[in-house]
């Protein structure tokens, strides 16, 4: 089967693009696509508070990489993609 030997070779490349395009999501926004930025200037706008706005989604994107990050480093982990654990 194909299946295993193609996802040891392609999946630390997938992860990283996925967590490369998870992190530039934020300048989507400057091209005019809503996101999590974009909420957070409405609620800012709102509140006129824009350090703990601006914090959170700050924080927000550093959890969704760091979970993402640990993801893909178990599963690489788990079918040995680097062929470390000979």
């Amino acid at each position: 089967m194909v299946v295993p030997q193609a996802l040891r070779v392609s999946l630390p490349g997938v992860t990283n693009d996925f967590i490369a395009l998870l992190k530039d999501s934020s300048l989507a926004y400057a091209i005019g696509v809503v996101e999590l930025t974009n909420v957070g200037n409405r609620i800012q706008a709102a509140t006129f508070q824009p350090v703990p706005i601006l914090a959170t989604t700050a924080t927000i994107y550093l959890l969704l990489t760091t979970v993402m990050t640990q993801f893909s480093d178990a599963v690489e982990r788990r079918y040995d993609i680097e062929g470390k654990l000979k």
